[in-house]
């Protein structure tokens, strides 16, 4: 299935959206001024040994100690494959003020702590080297099913490190030729014999290797496919794509990547923006009629399956089952996209043949294969319902979205200032691409201050809107989700008191 990856950069903020075969699959937004935590490895100092929760709390110098827990699954990166290193007590005979080499599992999400591991892991596209691990390979993808392949990639691996070491071999592994996996296993070692360098010579508690920006991340992590095309709208991150791909052995992709220069914005002229809002809706809509909703709790994710318009001819039994099918397939493209962590439980409509239950527990498995992170499926019980796990590494979508509300005490969510701004930004390119000297928009009042600091819009009006005069006008009255523009060819407009001149 063709893959395409846009990433979009303003000094704000980086976004990355993946479609296959036309559909949104995958996005990531992250602040450019904030600090990921998860992948990073820390000289952390234990502040505060728990024996009754067999866990410590470690000062790795971020806003809250990190938690380091015994029993801590030892799986160190967000797409940890195949089998697992084997585990350790990860405070042996340690004592309040210690210093220990971690790593970041888990971000600080809502009021938690960074989690942690000893089990370090760096990884690359094709391997995650282990290095407190000897032994050679840990594990093989389990998405990498060809028998012949999985021990022939484990024997190439295993003599490339020399027992030194222990290896996860990823799932791009088996379309990379021997000298790329050999090559990256040498920058590996390197990277980690940096990280013990860094670690002895810094002082206090603090990072000492960083798992990268979320643009590496994400074309470092791709999921294996067709990569059709890379398109981003800054030419920085363009070169450094190409870069990426030279170095890692993917040359193939390095002339696909594309610089988009159009003067509407990028996710707007892809048609990304309206599919993301989707996500904010309850209800997503099938094309066969079908519908599922989607709730988030603070325990777990609930998603009903309905009929909705579709009707079957073979009876309620074969409706019920060809629904549920057509559902499992957007269930599994929602927690993907909409990056739900935890515990899922979805009520499909009810059947009587097991067969059909069988069935489709193994179609709804099969389609989550293509998701990076972790998931387990659990029976279907006798009132119909399944239980999803995923692993949670970041926050879901809809935190990155919205902020609660402050009329109602956090009940409902209103979308972020951050994401406003953006969705401004983009309406102001598109009315300035028509020539007119003047552009003026009607704001909520709510929204005033967050566009005039906007670094997005202060830079646009020096580049983008050179020779145009934007002015934000703020309105009480209008929805803080809208906004209205007004563009003018002639340079005298009468405008309020309270507008002000963008840049």
């Amino acid at each position: 299935m063709k893959q395409r990856l846009y990433i979009s950069q303003t000094p704000e903020r980086v976004n990355v959206a993946l479609t296959e075969g036309g559909a949104l699959v995958e996005y990531r937004s992250e602040n450019a001024d904030a600090a990921r935590v998860s992948g990073n490895i820390y000289k952390g100092r234990i502040v505060d040994l728990v024996p009754g929760m067999e866990a410590a709390f470690v000062d790795v110098g971020l806003s809250r100690n990190a938690y380091l827990s015994a029993a801590d699954a030892p799986r160190a990166d967000t797409d940890f494959e195949g089998g697992a290193p084997p585990s350790r007590p990860p405070l042996p005979d340690a004592r309040e003020g210690d210093f220990v080499l971690v790593q970041a599992v888990k971000d600080e999400i809502g009021g938690k702590g960074a989690r942690l591991t000893r089990n370090i892991a760096l990884p690359g596209r094709f391997l995650i080297l282990l290095p407190a691990a000897q032994g050679g390979v840990s594990g093989v993808s389990r998405k990498i099913e060809d028998e012949g392949v999985r021990e022939k990639l484990a024997t190439v691996v295993s003599g490339a490190l020399g027992g030194g070491y222990g290896a996860i071999v990823r799932t791009a592994a088996a379309e990379a030729s021997k000298r790329e996996i050999l090559r990256e296993a040498e920058l590996l070692i390197a990277e980690g014999g940096a990280v013990k360098e860094a670690y002895a010579r810094r002082p206090t508690a603090g990072p000492v290797h960083s798992g990268g920006g979320l643009v590496y991340r994400t074309l470092r992590d791709l999921p294996p496919g067709d990569l059709d095309k890379v398109v981003t709208d800054d030419a920085e991150t363009a070169r450094a794509a190409v870069r990426y791909f030279t170095e890692s052995g993917a040359k193939k992709y390095a002339s696909r990547v594309e610089l988009y220069g159009g003067a509407e914005d990028m996710f707007t002229a892809f048609g990304l923006w309206p599919e993301l809002e989707k996500v904010l809706n309850k209800r997503v809509d099938l094309k066969n009629g079908v519908w599922i909703t989607v709730e988030h709790t603070e325990a777990m994710t609930v998603i009903d399956v309905n009929s909705g318009g579709f009707v079957g001819d073979a009876g309620m039994e074969e409706t019920a089952f060809l629904a549920n099918m057509a559902a499992a397939e957007e269930i599994a493209r929602q927690l993907r996209l909409r990056n739900v962590g935890g515990m899922a439980v979805v009520d499909f409509i009810t059947m009587r043949e097991e067969e059909h239950k069988t069935q489709l527990l193994q179609y709804l498995k099969n389609c989550l294969k293509a998701d990076s992170m972790r998931c387990a499926v659990a029976g279907m019980t006798s009132l119909g319902l399944v239980e999803i796990t995923r692993k949670r590494v970041y926050g879901e979508l809809s935190a990155v979205f919205t902020e609660p509300c402050g009329y109602c005490g956090g009940g409902g969510r209103l979308f972020s200032k951050e994401y406003l701004i953006e969705k401004l930004d983009a309406a102001l390119r598109k009315a300035v691409a028509e020539g007119p000297a003047v552009v003026v928009a009607t704001i909520s009042d709510k929204l005033m201050d967050a566009a005039l600091k906007s670094k997005v819009l202060v830079r646009r009006c020096a580049t983008d809107f050179a020779g145009r005069r934007v002015y934000v006008v703020p309105d009480e009255r209008i929805h803080p989700h809208a906004f209205r523009l007004r563009a003018e060819h002639r340079n005298i407009v009468d405008l309020p008191e309270s507008a002000r001149l963008l840049g």
